[in-house]
């Protein structure tokens, strides 16, 4: 594994979401060769060096030495940071609670134990911990923990009421347990991990289980793959709600996958991917400005909510989801961007596929915009099941105030509702959206059924606009609320939309140029894969 490419890209993130961090990456300054008073000889060789050059090499295989050791440690280099290689030919365990408070950067890197760091030197494969019980706690700024393998290590910290493998920042009731008071940690970097929980058991229901907890500013959460997380309470990752300065969090290129493959979708049980947001309902006002980007999720099982976001100004973009369950659902949180995501759905989960991969809004000044959704809940006609919903009642008010919401150039492809309007019983038409140039084509793919455009159970605010919006569907809405006005919401019947497969079984049809649907939906999308993210794609 070279170091450039995913340097450079630590450094440009860091350049657009803190300053805090930015020494820690700023070259050293160096001295003029061309200045006659620069004492040193211009002709002497200068040997090119990369950005990671180890000052120990840590191969104890039991992990309890490795804070004595990280404590112990100085810049041998001299280049502002402590970089600790963990030998990757060794077989770690026994992590315990490692506490890392290193006042200078710190790096933690997995590889080969000649590893030197010099320029176009390559590190090798991870460092593996295996078994155990233990967790890693970050607690000051500009650290790094990079190139690593977590294989069923039981999650021990505390965090308030929630168990975690990885926090970042702690709050003040880890306290003395962990060494540390409360920290809201800057330039954190988690990279090429993996996190395996193949052989775990459930933590079950009553205590949450986040395997990464997120306090502070600028954390990058990169080029990681997390899998075969067991039907818990919790999620992958979780940003906290609690400060206001928990914010700008970069959550991209990962793999997430294999989470809760047994879950019954009971609506009980609060599973997820990833949450912005805690139980802190004052605090959804709160502009956190995460960015959740080119990740791929392949069979992850929500309950409902696989990224559940309860803070604002957060943008999910540019994600595919494969055969998943649960939805992006904007909650109390206002200004909120979801665009240019992929989902696609095999309508084969359990409970007849009730919550697959879709949108759902409280509208609170949010915009949706040129997502794709495939196949939604082909066989459940649930009064929240629809590929993009937008829900009237206030699942979790929070502080923040409806707001005009923006839907714009999305594709619904064969879904059995593509829109969802309020949920029966639970009206207050007062959900003002703009629908704009959106396009909801059923029967295509060999799909044949007599499937509604819109769930209309409820009204739109007053103030809601329509324009452009293109339906291929038999029933345009199930009660009639909406019918067809040229130029707004049009309908030319099912299976008649024509739409172009971007590659071969691919599932992602987008509107045909030149066709009957031309300019209406999505465009420009590509379905990411499994090279492209997760550790290996970082090379």
């Amino acid at each position: 594994m070279k170091l450039n490419k995913l340097s450079l890209f630590i450094s440009a993130v860091f350049a657009v979401t803190t300053l805090s961090a930015c020494d820690f990456y700023d070259k050293p300054i160096t001295e003029d060769p061309t200045d006659p008073t620069d004492p040193t000889d211009p002709t002497d060789p200068i040997e090119p060096v990369g950005d990671l050059v180890p000052d120990l090499v840590f191969s104890d295989a039991d992990l309890s030495t490795l804070k004595a050791a990280i404590d112990g440690a100085t810049d041998v280099n001299e280049d502002g940071q402590i970089v600790i290689l963990l030998d990757n030919t060794a077989s770690f365990s026994g992590l315990s609670n490692l506490v890392l408070d290193s006042e200078t950067p710190l790096v933690l890197l997995g590889g080969e134990p000649t590893y030197d760091g010099l320029e176009g030197s390559e590190y090798g494969a991870a460092a593996q911990i295996t078994g155990g019980e233990g967790c890693v706690v970050i607690s000051a700024d500009n650290i790094q923990l990079r190139n690593i393998t977590f294989k069923d290590v039981t999650p021990i910290c505390k965090d308030s009421s929630t168990t975690t493998l990885i926090n970042v920042g702690t709050s003040s009731s880890m306290g003395e347990a962990y060494e540390t008071v409360e920290s809201k940690p800057a330039g954190v970097v988690l990279s090429q991990l993996t996190i395996d929980g193949e052989n775990l058991a459930s933590n079950g229901q009553d205590d949450p289980l986040d395997w990464i907890m997120v306090r502070g500013e600028g954390t990058q959460i990169i080029y990681n793959a997390f899998t075969n997380k067991p039907t818990e309470e919790g999620s992958f990752i979780t940003v906290q709600g609690t400060s206001s300065s928990h914010k700008d969090v970069v959550i991209s290129h990962n793999h997430f996958s294999n989470l809760a493959l047994d879950n019954p979708f009971s609506g009980t049980n609060d599973v997820f991917a990833i949450r912005l947001g805690t139980s802190s309902s004052s605090k959804t006002d709160y502009v956190t400005n995460t960015l959740i980007s080119d990740n791929l999720f392949t069979d992850v099982n929500a309950s409902r909510r696989m990224i559940y976001v309860r803070l604002s100004s957060n943008t999910i973009e540019n994600n595919t989801f494969i055969s998943s369950n649960g939805f992006v659902s904007l909650e109390g949180g206002e200004n909120n961007t979801v665009a240019s995501n992929i989902m696609i759905n095999d309508g084969s989960g359990e409970d007849d596929g009730k919550y697959e991969a879709g949108i759902r809004i409280i509208s609170k000044g949010h915009t949706v915009t040129n997502n794709y959704v495939y196949n939604n809940s082909r066989s459940k006609t649930g009064n929240e099941v629809g590929a993009i919903s937008v829900l009237d009642e206030e699942i979790d008010a929070g502080v923040t105030l409806k707001a005009p919401s923006t839907v714009a150039n999305n594709t619904i492809v064969s879904a059995k509702q593509g829109f969802i309007f309020g949920k029966s019983g639970a009206c207050t038409d007062d959900s003002v959206v703009n629908l704009t140039d959106n396009l909801v084509a059923n029967g295509v793919d060999g799909v044949d059924s007599s499937d509604k455009g819109v769930r209309d159970d409820c009204l739109l605010g007053e103030g809601s606009t329509w324009s452009g919006n293109m339906f291929a569907v038999t029933t345009l809405s199930s009660n009639d609320n909406y019918e067809e006005v040229t130029g707004e919401r049009e309908n030319l019947g099912n299976g008649t939309a024509e739409l172009t497969e971007s590659a071969e079984d691919s599932k992602l049809f987008l509107a045909t140029p030149e066709g009957n649907v031309a300019g209406k939906g999505a465009t420009g999308l590509v379905i990411l894969t499994e090279a492209e993210v997760g550790p290996e794609s970082a090379e």
